[in-house]
């Protein structure tokens, strides 16, 4: 079993999770980020990139390794709900075709809170996640610091709606969460 700081989970298809329509979320407060901006400030840091293929095939430049046999696995929400920290609603407008451009990124230190969810917004998030049986899109650890954080390596969780029709091909993931110390803990079985 492999332990590791769970520093982001990253959810795609918000509007699932909130409840409304894609058309409708640019209403919520939130943040921009291009993925030209992080792709620069992977390159332009002293953290060594690696090319990391994603869950649609693509290849990028980036600072982890993804560990493969858990992708297109599923996760009950209600196992993940209470280990989640603060949701923000993230748009990329620059992301590529066939991609999510908004996400939910629970994140356990967030900085200005003027694009904070409202409470009850927050509420369905976490409802809707625990009422759910997830896919799982990605896990991918990361060997860099992470300003905050004890360990050096942690783990970006991705996960998205599963579709119940779709079930039957995703296996369920070998998972499990704990704490250590001020740190959320994937296991990884």
């Amino acid at each position: 079993m492999e332990t590791i700081v769970l520093g982001l989970v990253t959810v795609f298809h918000p509007e699932r999770f909130l409840s409304c329509h894609a058309d409708d979320l640019q209403a919520f407060p939130h943040t921009t980020r291009t993925r030209q901006e992080r792709t620069q400030n992977v390159l332009a840091s002293s953290k060594s990139s690696t090319a990391q293929v994603r869950d649609d095939g693509r290849v990028e430049r980036g600072n982890g390794r993804e560990i493969e046999r858990l992708r297109s696995t599923s996760l009950e929400g209600r196992l993940i709900r209470p280990w989640l920290a603060t949701p923000r609603l993230v748009k990329i407008p620059d992301e590529r075709a066939r991609r999510p451009k908004w996400r939910i990124e629970f994140r356990r230190k967030w900085g200005p809170m003027d694009w904070a969810l409202p409470p009850d917004r927050v509420g369905v998030i976490m409802n809707t996640i625990e009422a759910n049986l997830l896919k799982v899109k990605g896990v991918w650890v990361n060997h860099n610091p992470a300003p905050g954080f004890a360990s050096v390596d942690w783990v970006n969780l991705v996960l998205g709606p599963l579709e119940i029709a779709g079930s039957n091909a995703c296996p369920p993931s070998k998972l499990g969460f704990a704490q250590r110390g001020a740190d959320t803990c994937i296991l990884i079985y």
